[in-house]
């Protein structure tokens, strides 16, 4: 069936950078056209949608969120050590809880606009996030934390490295290209200073001989980057490049503290970065230097990071985060809004490995499509419409998402669930879950 969107304001996130009147047309899954005036030249598609007032542009995709944490929000400030309250839930977490986790943060990412994500996964129970994500119909890509042992954590997350590898390995079979591929399996050794060279080294040989990506947090504390080098001898990036943990393949997430060197070996080794400044500020872990990585060449696309320090996934906070702190930070003419929107875009997607499908509205390309409204009394007058979308737009302006051409969200309701289930879910497992963590 042909869909037509008529009447937007279209973003296309083209080399041009150029924003038109139009609209854009689909067919079976894919945009077949995208232009001022489609409707009339001559085309008769079986839907018409009406988008006047509204902007027209890719989903998002976010590089980096955990959506096994959505049942931590608003439950970390004010309990102590947030790291070690966070180990001691995901140590309480079923399989029904990791579930209604991903169910419940899955359903916020399409209603505000994001429609692919890459996720930091869990140590157990990763199936269940593979599982939610396949019902709802969300583009994800994640895997099984691994680490080393160690008393940091609690008793039911430790485990060999060995145990983990092949816990990874059944995962990927099972998961890695399913539902026709919009669910892929990614190697997620934790942090730099949590695996071993060892583990670090086998995780690497197994996910490049099964195409997978590789995700690890790195730099993102001082505190953090003291370790790495009283463990390792090296910065964690620099560690990271020696053992063979850099290139096209991989997705460090935070990177706020960062040497010259280090930013160097970022660009010359073709490596992305994803930056999650609600979760970096909350923290108070630092501002990563983002505008400087960009202008070196350095591929940089955002996430919300984890719930317990970024309570929200809607992208729009991240987009206007990131607009402002490095305004304050670097100067008033480091990021422009079109930057800003292809890094919530096309630069997620060339992370992800799926700029070649996903990121741009293009002919031939997967038609996963947002249309935003402009005409809300937060936005109007919209003028300038990239800075409305940076500056004034928020998740719930989200009106249409697809996903291949097919609506998850249409008129703000989501499509794909019941959304009142799944928050009747959630409450229930939240409830359960502080119980069992005290």
């Amino acid at each position: 069936m042909d869909l037509l969107l008529h009447g937007g304001t279209i973003v296309p996130v083209d080399p041009a950078r150029s924003v038109f009147a139009g609209d854009v047309l689909i067919r079976e899954g894919y945009v077949v056209g995208v232009g001022p005036d489609l409707s009339a030249q001559a085309i008769k598609p079986a839907l018409s949608v009406d988008v006047r007032g509204m902007a027209v542009l890719p989903a998002f995709v976010q590089s980096r969120v955990q959506l096994a944490h959505t049942l931590f929000r608003n439950s970390v400030d004010g309990t102590g050590s947030a790291t070690e309250v966070t180990w001691r839930r995901e140590a309480a977490l079923s399989a029904d809880a990791v579930r209604a986790a991903a169910r419940l943060g899955a359903a916020g990412l399409l209603l505000s606009g994001t429609t692919s994500v890459l996720d930091v996964g869990s140590v157990r129970h990763t199936e269940a996030l593979f599982e939610a994500a396949r019902d709802l119909g969300l583009r994800f890509t994640s895997g099984k934390i691994m680490f080393e042992a160690s008393a940091d954590r609690p008793a039911p997350l430790q485990e060999s490295s060995r145990a983990a590898l092949a816990e990874a390995e059944r995962l990927r079979k099972v998961w890695h290209r399913s539902a026709g591929g919009r669910l892929r399996y990614a190697y997620a050794p934790y942090d730099v200073q949590c695996c071993s060279e060892e583990l670090l080294v086998e995780v690497i040989g197994r996910a490049r001989a099964a195409g997978c990506l590789l995700h690890v947090r790195a730099a993102e504390t001082s505190a953090a980057v003291d370790e790495v080098r009283s463990k390792f001898g090296s910065d964690p990036i620099a560690h990271l490049h020696e053992v063979g943990l850099t290139g096209r393949d991989v997705v460090l997430a935070h990177c706020v503290w960062l040497t010259a060197r280090e930013q160097k070996l970022l660009r010359e080794s073709n490596t992305s970065v994803a930056h999650c400044p609600m979760a970096d500020l909350r923290s108070a872990a630092g501002v990563a230097k983002v505008p400087e990585l960009v202008a070196q060449g350095v591929r940089v696309s955002l996430g919300a990071g984890g719930a317990p320090h970024a309570s929200c996934l809607d992208l729009f906070e991240t987009l206007r985060a990131t607009a402002l702190i490095h305004r304050v930070r670097a100067s008033s003419s480091t990021l422009t809004p079109y930057q800003l929107i292809e890094m919530a875009t096309l630069r997620g997607a060339e992370a992800l490995g799926l700029d070649q499908e996903l990121g741009s509205l293009a002919a031939g390309k997967r038609a996963d499509v947002i249309v935003v409204d402009l005409r809300g009394v937060h936005v109007r007058p919209a003028g300038d419409v990239l800075s409305a979308l940076v500056y004034a737009c928020r998740g719930s302006d989200v009106r249409h998402v697809l996903i291949d051409g097919q609506f998850a969200v249409r008129d703000g309701v989501l499509q794909t669930a019941d959304l009142a289930a799944i928050h009747d879910e959630a409450e229930r497992a939240a409830v359960a879950l502080r119980r069992r963590s005290g």
